[in-house]
């Protein structure tokens, strides 16, 4: 319910979290560097496709965001663009909340909902309504599922936990015939600059943040 597009976004984000000038955060670095690569492809394909063509004319464009604004009002989500730079701004945040962002947040599900005794909501009893002062581990067992049920569980996770990337995407994507050779270009250089992010991440060595490798980021727009 308290979801909003604006915030959402990658320097949104940031801000939003009073952190868009904190030294030594990798989120925001990584984040930079592949939200930089993402403007760059946005920026060239769609340049492709409009020219000079007014954005204020395409009204599939316009329908599609004004009826995203009328099923979900004041979540920050623009009701028009009135220009070519507003529409490729959009559609960049929004690759990137798809990807990076959704990365950064929720592709550890497979470790954080492996973990049982840290996911409440796969408890079978009742949550206690005082904290519990489990003296053993006897006594933690009965709010835990079944074997089966918790192997069932965890297949599940893992499965979907499985990256589709955007590299993968764009290899899928951008392979029809029908699209232009310089689109195919496009997507050729946004995968190469997706390489070079990727090599200077694993440089960092062992250890190091790798949430944001493209190699590792999942387009969710898929799932």
């Amino acid at each position: 319910p308290n979801y909003n597009f604006r915030t959402s976004t990658f320097e949104g984000d940031l801000v939003n979290r009073g952190v868009e000038d904190l030294d030594n955060y990798p989120y925001a670095e990584d984040g930079r560097t592949l939200k930089d690569r993402i403007d760059e492809l946005i920026d060239e394909y769609l340049g492709l496709y409009y020219g000079h063509f007014d954005v204020n004319q395409d009204f599939e464009v316009q329908a599609f965001l004004r009826e995203i604004d009328e099923q979900l009002p004041g979540k920050g989500f623009p009701a028009s663009v009135n220009s070519l730079e507003d529409l490729k701004a959009f559609l960049a945040d929004v690759m990137f909340i798809v990807t990076a962002r959704h990365a950064a947040m929720n592709t550890r599900t497979v470790w954080q909902y492996g973990q049982y005794p840290f996911v409440p909501l796969t408890l079978v009893q009742p949550v206690p309504q005082q904290p519990p002062n489990f003296q053993s581990l006897d006594e933690l067992l009965p709010f835990l599922p079944s074997l089966a049920d918790t192997a069932g569980s965890n297949f599940l996770t893992a499965t979907l936990s499985i990256p589709f990337t955007i590299g993968e995407l764009l290899k899928e994507t951008f392979a029809f015939p029908v699209l232009t050779q310089r689109s195919q270009c496009a997507a050729a250089t946004f995968a190469s600059n997706l390489g070079q992010l990727s090599r200077s991440i694993k440089a960092r060595g062992r250890g190091s943040y790798k949430i944001l490798d493209p190699e590792a980021v999942p387009c969710n727009s898929y799932i």
